[in-house]
């Protein structure tokens, strides 16, 4: 019996019989522990026992496993053995003796934060840990934290576009029932170990009182608190909760994420118009003051009175060049600007962070509202400055600058002291992105799939360059109608690398007037409507564009994808920034950037143990690059021509959906 890819990799390791045994009594105790009601993958049991000792080790643990293997349970197993007996119970004992109790006798501060990308998945992970208490009998507390927007019950405040500075406007003031409520002491307490965002918002409509502060409160004492990506990039957020750093785990879920989202909190920009809106009303704001009060809001006007000047003169250049975006160093910038004299660090350490909402005090207008976010992200734009270092740049376009970081990790310097941190996802073999956020040795390990009815053939008979690409979409085109005669049924997906390619599709697909095909294609179809087109017909050929809605974020389980066909490259535009980081990254930046995309794509087509999916890779790149795709999806790998690949691939495929009729 041939071996899983998981099984072939740790044969490798040589291990003798004591270590055998040991393996197997560390995987008995664990399914004895937690009581769970199936068995665990091979898969889970290694992540497990490598999570464990990346922990213990304080480092940094890359960990490659493909959706479908239960990562999440698989991860809180690792945080519930990490945080080991400084768990007890505390139900049937008042709320402020149960914190002293944990405070008086809790022997470590011990904590895990576990970071998702969107709210949906908070909620899941807690879920999962309530099930895991229930089946171990065990009582690890954990809460999930919130967005405000997902969170209030303030009509008014929830009904703001700006609803963080109304949220902080109205407690300033006492003016939020829900949270002076609260603040009183009227909420119940719960004697459940884990609290999530629903069950939160019910408690606060209830009770009457805040569930985003009141989920805050109870993070205090939780063991594992579950929150999103942004309150992770907030500096003050865990001493705001006590958070000892050298006794706490970070688990950060679809980490492939993470870098993007760092960079886009740590980018800050302003425009000409902006500025003309706001700096009359700053004007005359500082004209009201005295003293050094006054000197201290003259020399940030200084400073965004250079820029506008600069903005207005740049929008009269742009109109005699192309306008295409332009890249400066911060010393470049700052002479440009004619403000090299100004000591950006001293105007930032001294701007009042509650500056925007005085100069604009929160309004029903709308508009006024926006004038305080201008305000709000041009201090930002001066924070930003005054820390920026020599990988920082700005880029200049169309009357407008934006300040950006090559490399954002001295923005986490705050993650120094953290024991340890496990980045994990499903398409991390392109990870060099979140090793350079985090100043620690690094362990990788990869996992295999636990489906194993998967086909992927690498095309070398297709050639997506620049100047061959439309005739080439032509071709590939036809080879998806002909998997879409020939398949029984289940959906193919044609994934092009530009939304201008898709439209030479569309504009052939109209003007032919093929109509035997069910052909749908993004931008003119939702989701939606291609699953109930699939329902009715059976067979639907779906089109999509690289780096769009269809291939980020959206799952083709099952049906929903029983070929996949991707052309090309989906290579980044070589634009000036682009080109800059390729500089200071490397040379496999660019091709980095483009197999991750390819591999997040191919993620999506296999869900579940018992789905099963092809996919043709059409571009000879591929065979060059093969290395670069997910390390889990290598044993599956063929290369052949798109010829030589149909009739195999379509065959496996109607043979696994008679199986799956069985």
């Amino acid at each position: 019996m041939a071996k899983t890819p998981g099984e072939a990799k740790r044969t490798k390791l040589n291990l003798d019989s004591k270590d055998i045994v040991q393996i197997k009594k560390r995987d008995k105790e664990i399914k004895d522990k937690f009581n769970l009601p199936h068995e665990l993958y091979q898969g889970q049991k290694d992540f497990i026992k490598d999570a464990t000792e990346i922990i213990r080790n304080n480092r940094l643990g890359i960990l490659e496993s493909p959706t479908g293997t239960g990562k999440t349970l698989s991860s809180l197993i690792t945080a519930m053995e990490y945080l080991g007996d400084s768990e007890f119970i505390t139900e049937g004992v008042s709320k402020a003796n149960a914190d002293l109790l944990k405070s008086l006798y809790n022997r470590t501060n011990k904590r895990v934060i576990y970071a998702c990308r969107t709210h949906t998945q908070l909620d899941q992970v807690v879920k999962e840990l309530e099930e895991l208490n229930k089946y171990s009998g065990m009582h690890t507390s954990g809460v999930v934290l919130g967005s405000r927007r997902q969170t209030c019950i303030n009509y008014k405040v929830n009904a703001s576009k700006d609803i963080n500075n109304m949220c902080r406007s109205t407690t300033k003031d006492r003016k939020c029932s829900f949270y002076n409520n609260l603040q009183e002491g009227k909420a119940e307490r719960s004697n459940k170990n884990t609290i999530s965002i629903e069950e939160a918002i019910s408690l606060g409509n209830s009770c009457r009182v805040c569930p985003y502060f009141y989920l805050k409160h109870q993070a205090r004492n939780a063991s594992i608190i579950i929150l999103p990506y942004s309150l992770l990039l907030q500096k003050d957020f865990f001493s705001e909760l006590g958070i000892q750093m050298s006794e706490t785990v970070l688990i950060i879920d679809e980490a492939h994420n993470l870098y993007s989202t760092v960079l886009d909190e740590y980018s800050a920009g302003i425009s000409e118009s902006e500025l003309s809106q706001i700096i009359p009303v700053y004007s005359e704001y500082m004209n009201k003051q005295e003293g050094k009060r006054k000197v201290d809001f003259l020399e940030l006007f200084i400073f965004v009175s250079g820029v506008f000047e600069y903005l207005k003169r740049s929008t009269k250049e742009d109109a005699t060049d192309t306008g295409q975006a332009e890249i400066y160093n911060i010393n470049r910038f700052l002479i440009d600007a004619e403000l090299d004299h100004i000591n950006l660090l001293e105007i930032a350490e001294r701007i009042d962070p509650f500056l925007p909402s005085k100069v604009f005090p929160m309004r029903t207008d709308d508009v006024e509202n926006k004038k305080e976010d201008i305000l709000r992200r041009l201090c930002k734009l001066v924070r930003l400055l005054g820390e920026c270092d020599r990988h920082s740049y700005i880029v200049k376009e169309k009357g407008q600058i934006t300040l950006k970081n090559i490399y954002p990790s001295d923005y986490l310097s705050y993650f120094m002291d953290i024991k340890s941190i496990l980045a994990i996802g499903g398409t991390l073999t392109q990870s060099s992105d979140i090793s350079l956020l985090f100043n620690r040795e690094v362990t990788k390990r990869t996992y295999p799939s636990v489906c194993k009815n998967i086909q992927v053939a690498i095309c070398s008979d297709y050639s997506f360059v620049y100047n061959k690409r439309n005739e080439e979409v032509m071709r590939a085109f036809s080879l998806a109608m002909l998997y879409y005669k020939k398949i029984e049924k289940g959906g193919i997906l044609l994934f092009v690398q530009s939304k201008s390619v898709l439209s030479i599709l569309k504009l052939y697909t109209a003007r032919e007037r093929i109509s035997n095909v069910n052909i749908l294609f993004e931008g003119t179809a939702s989701m939606q409507e291609y699953k109930e087109r699939l329902k009715k017909e059976r067979k639907v050929l779906m089109v999509c564009v690289m780096g769009g809605n269809f291939s980020e974020g959206i799952n083709f389980s099952n049906d929903l994808c029983r070929v996949l066909i991707i052309c090309g490259i989906p290579l980044p535009k070589p634009t000036e920034e682009i080109l800059l980081i390729q500089k200071t990254r490397g040379e496999d930046y660019f091709i980095d950037k483009g197999m991750q995309a390819v591999n997040q794509t191919i993620g999506r087509s296999i869900r579940a143990e018992n789905d099963y999916s092809c996919v043709l890779l059409l571009d000879k790149r591929f065979v060059k690059y093969k290395e670069k795709l997910s390390k889990w999806l290598q044993p599956y790998i063929v290369e052949r021509t798109s010829s030589n690949a149909l009739d195999p691939m379509v065959s496996k495929i109607n043979e696994w959906h008679r199986m799956e009729k069985k």
